[in-house]
């Protein structure tokens, strides 16, 4: 698998105190409905795009590990609004050349992500490994298994 030599910024953004407005409180969130993946069972959240004002996301080489993060401003059940960061591989896993949500699903291993993550797209492109040994493009829509858990990032 060929490998980017250096790391990619997706999306530079740079928040500061001006740029935050207040935002009404989110109304609660319906219980997420777990979901089985193997011998782990997971809360499947999705849909932190309609309560984050601000996201972008990082992909580069941390030693000798690959890692895409997603950073977002999110708001709270309070009204007021956290900032976190949340590793993709521990939501999304590369099934066959196809990216799906999955706990722990760690597809940085097999696919290099492409591009694109940042405020107002929530789709992420990635090159990924295939059973046959091939690679292939793969699109994902982030937003249909991260979410916002007063406001932090959660898969």
């Amino acid at each position: 698998m060929v490998r980017l030599t250096s790391a990619i910024t997706l999306i530079a953004l740079s928040l500061s105190s001006s740029m935050v407005t207040a935002m009404p409180a989110a109304a609660p969130a319906p219980p997420a409905t777990p979901t089985s993946t193997g011998d782990v069972t997971i809360n499947a959240v999705g849909g932190f795009a309609q309560s984050c004002s601000w996201w972008g996301g990082t992909y580069g080489q941390v030693g000798s590990t690959w890692v895409a993060s997603l950073q977002a401003t999110c708001r709270t059940a309070s009204g007021g609004s956290v900032t976190s960061t949340i590793d993709l591989s521990r939501c999304i896993a590369n099934d066959n050349g196809n990216l799906s949500c999955r706990a722990n699903g760690g597809f940085t291993g097999s696919c290099s992500v492409d591009s694109s993550l940042g405020t107002g797209n929530t789709w992420l492109y990635a090159t990924c490994r295939t059973s046959g040994g091939g690679y292939q493009r793969a699109s994902f829509d982030v937003n249909s298994c991260v979410g916002n858990l007063n406001g932090n990032l959660a898969c």
